[in-house]
């Protein structure tokens, strides 16, 4: 895989449309047991689940059943999952629609990126994780979660830009996995009361 940096749209365009070749096995095992680490290691959980945050609010901010009214402190007590707040009937479809999206688009985001990559797509589903990004930026409503979204994709960015072949890979198979297994633990912790306060993301 040799490097190539996008010096222009066409370029990009190009790079995002071709497959390229499928990075080693141990690359995609190293990843996978990195996100496992970050998911299970309990220190490191209230902040790295901020990632697995940022999918949810996207999916339930592009619900099509409800309009999203902004996001504001955490919904989970004592941790760091975001609160989006939505107009509309307080039961039905819509409300299910919404909570079905909050708990399903972790993984179902990890499984897209996992199906671009399987195809060697890899830069797609890096330019496609930052077009989410940017859009979402423009709906939190507090600091914590503009900080957070603004982080991501610049890392994001930085990393379709200028990163190594490597670095690309290494990175977009960790996130796939980590939306993956993030999303299940989310999902667990969510469902379970957790004591002390949380981060507002």
């Amino acid at each position: 895989m040799a490097d190539v940096h996008p010096t222009s749209l066409s370029q990009l365009w190009h790079e995002t449309v071709t497959a390229e070749p499928l990075p080693p096995r141990l690359l995609i095992l190293g990843t996978a047991v990195a996100a496992l680490i970050l998911v299970g290691w309990r220190r490191a959980w209230p902040l790295s689940r901020t990632v697995v945050t940022i999918a949810t609010r996207a999916a339930t901010h592009w619900s099509r059943w409800r309009r999203a009214a902004g996001s504001t402190e955490c919904g989970c007590t004592g941790s760091t999952a975001g609160l989006t707040v939505s107009a509309g009937n307080a039961s039905g479809p819509g409300i299910v629609a919404t909570a079905a999206a909050g708990y399903l688009s972790p993984p179902l985001l990890g499984l897209g990126a996992a199906a671009l990559l399987a195809t060697g797509h890899l830069v797609a589903a890096l330019l496609l994780s930052l077009v989410l990004l940017v859009a979402l930026t423009l709906m939190v409503r507090n600091a914590y979660g503009i900080l957070a979204t603004v982080t991501v994709a610049a890392a994001v960015a930085l990393v379709t830009w200028r990163g190594s072949s490597l670095l690309q890979a290494s990175f977009g198979y960790a996130m796939a996995w980590f939306l993956l297994l993030g999303g299940i633990r989310r999902s667990w912790s969510c469902s379970t009361p957790a004591a002390g306060p949380g981060l507002p993301v």
